[in-house]
């Protein structure tokens, strides 16, 4: 269980530093990007929330369940992906012609939030609000503009740009089991916290998914071959069927008693097959992207 949680804790990274990957380029031209962008996620995403609501939650509660997708979790991450997507036409002339030492810079306040938040450092909040909106009560708090998910992006678009040495990496590596470490000795050993110390904005997973990210880029495969094609192309719709899919079977008494790991396997496998059946359907790409 604590291996398929910590391989999970992977997911969300491993898409964000994609998105980073491919997101940044010399000459954006907004309008065209946002409606290739937003195109792609918002049809999908509308649908995939209310498809989720209805065969999970029925229609009790139904407005309910929508807001707050209480019957379709998994969908944050499109809202996240949303939000930093109008980012990105505003700050992509710094980003491309930025000095890896400048980017370099903006990591190192990203990085300090994500060592000093909430998650680990109680009475620090990330985010306050009160009458005067968006305040800080604390030195760490000044740096809210930097914390987020974004940072993900701006690491997606370093390992794009510059080649990371093999020391490099494994130096980071051993930085992320390090600094998971000396986390939880901090926080105090108990399964708790090392759930709380392994979340998306930590350092570690941070350190852990670039340098993991990294050798893949690095691997020299056939970019060219069909099924890495196809597979590539399924994975959104594979992300977005998955719940529903985890939900009907976990409803069934057999899968109560099965490793967390296999059960992935199957749900990850039975989503794939759904993912490829609805790719065989007209106007697919308004269900699956």
């Amino acid at each position: 269980t604590c291996l398929a949680f910590f391989l999970g804790r992977l997911g969300v990274p491993f898409f964000l530093l994609i998105s980073g990957y491919f997101s940044f380029n010399k000459e954006i031209d907004t309008l065209v990007f946002l409606k290739k962008r937003i195109t792609r996620i918002v049809p999908p995403l509308v649908l995939w929330l209310f498809g989720s609501t209805l065969l999970i939650g029925g229609t009790s509660d139904f407005w309910h369940n929508v807001w707050n997708l209480s019957c379709a979790g998994h969908l944050w991450y499109l809202y996240t992906l949303v939000g930093i997507l109008f980012i990105i036409p505003i700050v992509n002339p710094f980003i491309v012609k930025a000095s890896l030492k400048e980017l370099l810079l903006y990591l190192g306040l990203w990085g300090l939030t994500l060592i000093f938040n909430n998650d680990f450092f109680n009475g620090i909040e990330p985010i306050q609000l009160d009458g005067y909106g968006l305040s800080a009560s604390n030195p760490i708090e000044a740096f809210l503009c930097f914390y987020g998910y974004f940072g993900y992006y701006i690491l997606g678009f370093i390992a794009s740009k510059y080649t990371v040495s093999t020391k490099i990496i494994y130096c980071l590596l051993f930085a992320s089991v390090l600094s998971w470490v000396i986390t939880i000795v901090l926080l105090g050993i108990s399964v708790e916290n090392v759930y709380r110390s392994w979340k998306y904005l930590s350092i570690s997973v941070a350190l852990m998914t670039f340098s993991i990210f990294v050798v893949f880029v690095r691997w020299r495969y056939n970019k060219h071959s069909e099924t890495i094609r196809l597979i590539s192309y399924l994975t959104f719709g594979c992300y977005l069927v998955h719940w529903i899919v985890l939900e009907l079977i976990s409803k069934v008494a057999f899968f109560q008693y099965v490793n967390s790991i296999v059960t992935g396997s199957i749900v990850f496998s039975i989503s794939m097959l759904i993912s490829y059946l609805i790719s065989k359907l007209p106007h697919h790409k308004y269900i699956i992207g």
